[in-house]
């Protein structure tokens, strides 16, 4: 039992922790200088990487070395400049937080009441599309710069990648705003934005479904 309550409390702690680092990514870097969004965005990334280890109960040797060997090629590839480590350390974020996604929502579905966890597990799954969906524009842009159409031309502002917009356009068109500023140029660029959409829209309907089950399943009993 006391195990049991130690790994809840355990899950809660990062459940609010990842909550937090999440809000900062998404929210609040975009308003500081822009010259510094890039150094805070891999910090930021970073601890949203580690804390994971926290949320996710996993055999915890295969699951530290992908989250080490993930925060390894980051910060090589901020440091030395090397897209190849760049390209790669998309591809494993494209992997892992789908993989993280998908084990929240079926912590979720296995849950047997609606409690600060599963609601903390419902807003940071959300969240962690709006930043993936941001990750999936950024590896795009990499191999082709114009599959986008920005309201300045071309990817930077005053010297620096603009890695907000990225996020601001992941979380407009998952969330099916779609103010239109910023647009997609080419096939698959627009394919990634309807899948996007229609991936965002499916998990509002499929965990609100299942939020209330569980909610009118308890005051039935």
């Amino acid at each position: 039992m006391k195990k049991l309550i130690a790994k809840y409390d355990s899950q809660l702690n990062g459940g609010y922790l990842l909550l937090v680092l999440l809000i900062i990514q998404l929210f609040i870097v975009a308003v500081l200088p822009i010259r510094m969004h890039a150094l805070i965005y891999d910090i930021v990334l970073t601890l949203i990487y580690l804390s994971l280890t926290l949320v996710i109960d996993q055999k915890r040797t295969i699951w530290f070395f992908y989250i080490i060997v993930l925060i390894v090629m980051e910060w090589l590839f901020e440091l030395l400049e090397l897209a190849i480590l760049s390209q790669i350390s998309y591809v494993l974020t494209l992997f892992l937080f789908p993989y993280v996604i998908l084990r929240f929502i079926a912590m979720i579905m296995h849950s047997k009441k609606v409690n600060a966890l599963v609601l903390l597990q419902s807003i940071n799954a959300y969240l962690l599309l709006g930043l993936l969906s941001s990750i999936a524009i950024n590896f795009i842009i990499t191999f082709n710069p114009s599959s986008f159409n920005f309201p300045d031309t071309g990817l930077f502002a005053d010297g620096v990648s603009r890695l907000s917009e990225f996020q601001y356009y992941g979380l407009v068109t998952i969330s099916t705003l779609g103010f239109g500023d910023i647009t997609p140029a080419t096939p698959l660029a627009r394919s990634v934005s309807t899948f996007i959409t229609i991936i965002g829209q499916l998990y509002i309907a499929i965990i609100l479904a299942m939020l209330v089950g569980k909610y009118s399943g308890e005051s039935k009993k």
